[in-house]
């Protein structure tokens, strides 16, 4: 009988080392990393960006930001400045009408950027105010095995303003430019195949108007077609009509002011 029991008791002391293992081994990849490390973002808008490759590492595995450096020497202050965020406070079936998803989220503030903790993606917020610059993040990651740091892991490039996508424009790729802090204004000038400016009534938005850049059309003026409109500026598919020919252009302007954007037919 007593050897009996002092079997048991072995083979419990067998079973509490071994779960003892098997809930504290594992793997930290020295591979893993972001499949980009450039991310782009225009001021004032938000976005969810970064996949993280984790190779063999055991999951999960837990995110922070362990440091930030700007290439210019810009504040990083602004990364972590706190914006108004929309949250859900009530579970949603998917048929709510505005109002009632209006009575089913709340705001509340949080930092303009911040790193999902179990994914390792990058939040940016809508509202932020960050200064154009190139932003370096050593990110930690840990897990059953242990901590370590990535430097240099994600490079967050913020821009003022941006092309992000055109077509069809034949003799040169769209051009932006900032003129001032005010008036909050777009100036459209067009370029036609032979350099000669393309008149500001030759310049149509209104085809698929819908689809394109909110704005308040204020006058066809010797440079250019002239548009107000309130910021950030965010990315539409917008359509434009130079001499009838239809173009495509997709952009953002972030940073408020006086812009001109000249298409090259």
């Amino acid at each position: 009988m007593e050897r009996i029991k002092l079997i048991l008791l072995i083979i419990c002391v067998v079973c509490v080392f071994g779960c003892e293992e098997s809930e504290t081994e594992g793997t930290l990849s020295v591979d893993i990393k972001y499949k980009d490390k450039k991310q782009t973002i225009v001021t004032g808008l938000g976005n969810s960006l970064g996949e993280f490759l984790t190779s063999k590492s055991s999951l999960p595995i837990r995110f922070e930001i362990e440091n930030v450096v700007s290439e210019n020497g810009t504040n990083t202050e602004t990364l972590f400045e706190l914006v108004k965020a929309p949250i859900i406070i009530q579970a949603l079936n998917g048929d709510e009408t505005p109002t009632a998803l209006k009575l089913k989220s709340d705001t509340v503030m949080m930092p303009s950027v911040s790193i999902e903790e179990f994914t390792g993606k990058l939040i940016v917020r809508e509202g932020n105010n960050l200064l154009a610059d190139k932003y370096h993040f050593d990110v930690r990651v840990t897990n059953v095995s242990g901590s370590l740091v990535l430097e240099d892991a994600l490079i967050l490039e913020v821009k003022d303003f941006d092309v992000l996508d055109f077509n069809n424009f034949i003799t040169g790729v769209p051009v932006i430019e900032r003129l001032g802090d005010t008036p909050h204004q777009i100036l459209f000038t067009a370029f036609n195949e032979n350099a000669e400016i393309i008149p500001a009534e030759s310049i149509d938005f209104i085809g698929e108007r819908d689809a394109g850049f909110r704005g308040i059309f204020v006058d066809d003026t010797a440079d250019g077609e002239l548009w107000n409109v309130n910021f950030p500026v965010k990315p539409a598919s917008t359509y434009v009509y130079l001499n009838d020919e239809q173009r495509f252009i997709n952009f953002a302007l972030g940073k408020p002011g006086n812009y001109k954007i000249t298409f090259y037919k």
